[in-house]
């Protein structure tokens, strides 16, 4: 299998640099335009509308027409998904074609026209360092390129075979937490509310600097605090899938396929307004709870926990989450979204979601099981007195008590 990661190396912007970026970007709007006007959403069709008016509009090489209309195309993809605002280029950036591109590790050189290049210097730290010394030894391959204006984005490819163990692990994230359970009864479970807490103090410092008159003033704002708290979570997500690379390290990964969730959240119905007497295109969900789980990052967690587990060399598993949290694993009794234990046997609701997910995947589901002790460790109701603590500690590998924070985690 194939996994590739972008790293970011910076470089000194020239006029000669910069006019080619804004020529890129009138390329691509121009090929969105006449896709719109012959009705070309195809590579096939679009390339037929494009190419030959490029070719005289602009004197460049023909890979850089052939990559506006190839970018077009993804974006106008992504706009029939949703069908609203018609697409148009604003940031300045060029997805260069391998036949564009020669990586040289310090430098990058481009071909601006047939024999004619640019060589341009790159700025790199430690963390480039180590990606370009496994390139040089033959390890990594280089992707297509792509430069914007500030960062020259290199994705080096690395080629992985992907072992299927014995074991597994279940994944179950939450908003508050995440709650990890592998197939010998295991069990994990961090609290990650700084992150939700890190998203609530900066959406309540946003929406004060909407409300500044002057707009130069507020614009420069939002983008140091926006900048600010997305560097922040992307900080706490990789020191939190680090350390869940090393748990589920040996096992295949189980995760809940989330893919649509967005979508749910922000669905909107026709309802009847008694005080209009119209009907009225409405959210389903109140303002509060879409803002809370818009800015919650069950995906770029589990995309960073996914290319950290398959550089460990082991298989990573989607499987569909319906009924895993409100069917209990142990009584099959009905957990309902406001209860955090099962009402008849006290099973605790996130441990029960993984159970449910090793159960799908194939691991035993009976009483007597390896997971077993991770049933009883999530008891709290009617069988908790049955519970010999102290034999427990030595049953399971890792406790649940207390509850692991992430405030410990998250110390630099």
């Amino acid at each position: 299998m194939e996994i590739v990661r972008a790293v970011k190396f910076g470089y000194d912007k020239t006029p000669e640099i910069d006019r080619l970026l804004h020529d890129f970007r009138d390329m691509l709007n121009f090929c969105l335009e006449r896709a719109f006007e012959t009705s070309s959403f195809s590579i096939k069709r679009l390339h037929h509308a494009c190419y030959d008016k490029l070719k005289t509009r602009y004197d460049y090489n023909s890979q850089y027409f052939i990559s506006a209309i190839k970018v077009a195309v993804s974006m106008l993809s992504s706009w029939k998904k949703r069908r609203g605002e018609k697409p148009k280029a604003k940031k300045l950036f060029i997805e260069f074609s391998p036949l564009l591109t020669r990586f040289e590790g310090d430098k990058l050189r481009i071909s601006i026209k047939p024999r004619q290049f640019l060589t341009i210097p790159l700025k790199f730290g430690d963390y480039q360092a180590k990606f370009i010394k496994l390139w040089r030894e033959g390890k990594l391959g280089i992707g297509e390129i792509i430069m914007n204006e500030h960062w020259i984005i290199v994705p080096f490819k690395q080629e992985i075979d992907l072992t299927k163990p014995d074991e597994a692990v279940a994944i179950d994230v939450n908003e508050n937490n995440i709650t990890v359970v592998d197939s010998k009864g295991n069990c994990l479970k961090i609290d990650t509310s700084k992150i939700r807490a890190t998203h609530e103090t900066y959406s309540r410092k946003l929406r004060r600097i909407q409300q500044i008159g002057n707009s130069k003033v507020k614009k420069r704002l939002l983008v140091k605090y926006s900048g600010k708290r997305k560097h922040k979570i992307q900080d706490l997500l990789h020191k939190l899938t680090k350390h869940f690379s090393e748990f589920t390290k040996g096992k295949t990964l189980i995760m809940e396929n989330l893919n649509g969730l967005r979508d749910s959240v922000n669905q909107r119905v026709f309802r009847y307004n008694k005080f209009s007497g119209k009907l009225q295109f409405v959210s389903r969900r109140s303002r509060n709870l879409k803002r809370r789980l818009n800015s919650w990052d069950f995906r770029k967690f589990q995309f960073l926990l996914d290319y950290k587990h398959k550089l460990n060399g082991f298989d990573v598993i989607y499987l569909n989450p319906h009924k895993t949290s409100s069917v209990c694993f142990r009584c099959g009794g009905n957990i309902k979204p406001q209860e955090k234990l099962c009402p008849k046997c006290g099973l605790d609701r996130d441990i029960n979601a993984c159970l449910n997910l090793l159960k799908m995947y194939g691991v035993s589901g009976s009483r007597e099981s390896l997971p077993m002790s991770v049933m009883r460790l999530g008891c709290q109701g009617i069988y908790a007195d049955e519970i010999n603590q102290a034999k427990l500690r030595e049953e399971v590998g890792i406790f649940r008590q207390p509850v692991f924070n992430s405030k410990e985690l998250f110390i630099s």
